[in-house]
């Protein structure tokens, strides 16, 4: 039995009514949308979640998101900053980043450890 679930909250409710797996719409359309982002990561594998976070990046202040080579050594990729109160999502190689900024990045569980060891 494989239902899909078009609100989270019924996910929970599919797997108490006896589902061997279910398959959320949000999560799929993340995942599908993070494939996109993350390039050869094989993101709907089912042993692998990706995950978008906020986060603060102190080793990142000063520098550009190229020289840093954030996706290279985190396998992460900043999708956003939120500077001020808005949030930008043209973020390329170029971007600076500013003491005050959150950084919103998409990775896998380890990635995202790795990102947080080495940038925060």
């Amino acid at each position: 039995m494989r239902p899909r679930g078009e609100e989270l909250e019924s996910v929970q409710k599919m797997y108490w009514a006896g589902a061997d797996y279910v398959l959320s719409l949000a999560t799929v359309s993340g995942r599908m949308i993070a494939s996109t982002i993350l390039e050869d990561e094989d993101v709907l594998s089912l042993d692998q979640q990706v995950e978008v976070v906020r986060t603060i990046a102190p080793e990142l202040v000063g520098r550009t998101l190229g020289d840093a080579d954030v996706r290279s050594k985190t396998d992460c990729t900043v999708v956003g900053v939120e500077r001020n109160g808005t949030v930008i999502t043209d973020v390329g190689p170029a971007f600076r980043v500013e003491a005050s900024d959150e950084l919103v990045i998409a990775g896998t569980d380890d990635g995202i450890r790795r990102f947080t060891e080495q940038m925060t």
